[in-house]
């Protein structure tokens, strides 16, 4: 039988587990992280996406033009995006902090708002798992039935719009400030599919400070590997 020091231990202890327990709560952000990654496929299918091509067909909402765009994605760093209509085409390059644009006018550096404004698409199209790394950036709040997620660093405040049922990403809004003016960019998500155990949107509405812009529809996705030169313009 036990003696009263024995109980006494017994019980010290289970008071600890119980208050070592509540201390090792799962952390809100790692838990929403977690859930959002499992609805989209998975830790495994997401390494996918860390590097990927997409064709998406582009419907203007400027003047009703269609035309395409392609994205190459290469980790968090690197995206080429190449936008064509009948009468125009430009190629956006992003490497590090550095941009770049090309259209029929020539090559020229993005600095200021047009960087930034690669810098967030950029940030909307990389892998998931790239937050898991970027932790200390993020903070979580409830906005009108949705779960959201911030992420700021720099002059980039980057908010996916959690849909708290489903744990899929129904809006992205990315923004910076030009002077005293928030400069706003915003894709809505819909048609949620899965493309070789990844599920990802196939519908995204654009807009731009408060304008939409552009209807997009994706065609074709596929996860390889880029070579250098697709990163380089000549």
């Amino acid at each position: 039988m036990l003696n009263f020091r024995s109980t006494y231990i017994l019980m010290f202890a289970l008071v600890l587990s119980v208050a070592f327990i509540g201390c090792t709560k799962a952390d809100p952000i790692d838990e929403t992280l977690g859930k959002v990654i499992a609805a989209y496929g998975g830790k495994k299918n997401l390494e996918k996406l860390k590097s990927y091509r997409q064709i998406w067909a582009i419907k203007s909402m400027m003047g009703g033009a269609a035309g395409s765009e392609s994205r190459f994605v290469d980790g968090d760093k690197r995206l080429r995006v190449e936008v064509v209509y009948p009468k125009s085409a430009e190629i956006r390059l992003i490497d590090g902090e550095r941009g770049f644009r090309v259209s029929n006018a020539g090559m020229v550096d993005a600095k200021g708002p047009s960087l930034f404004a690669m810098k967030l698409q950029r940030l909307r199209v990389s892998s998931l798992l790239y937050l898991l790394e970027k932790k200390q950036f993020l903070t979580l709040s409830e906005v009108e039935g949705f779960t959201v997620l911030s992420f700021k660093e720099g002059e980039l405040t980057g908010n996916y719009y959690i849909n708290p049922k489903t744990f899929m990403i129904e809006k992205f809004s990315g923004s910076f400030m030009m002077g005293d003016r928030q400069m706003e960019f915003i894709a809505q998500y819909s048609e949620f599919k899965e493309v070789d155990g990844v599920v990802m949107p196939h519908k995204e509405l654009k807009s731009a400070m408060g304008i939409t812009t552009a209807e997009m529809t994706l065609r074709l996705t596929e996860f390889v590997e880029h070579g250098d030169d697709i990163f380089k313009l000549q």
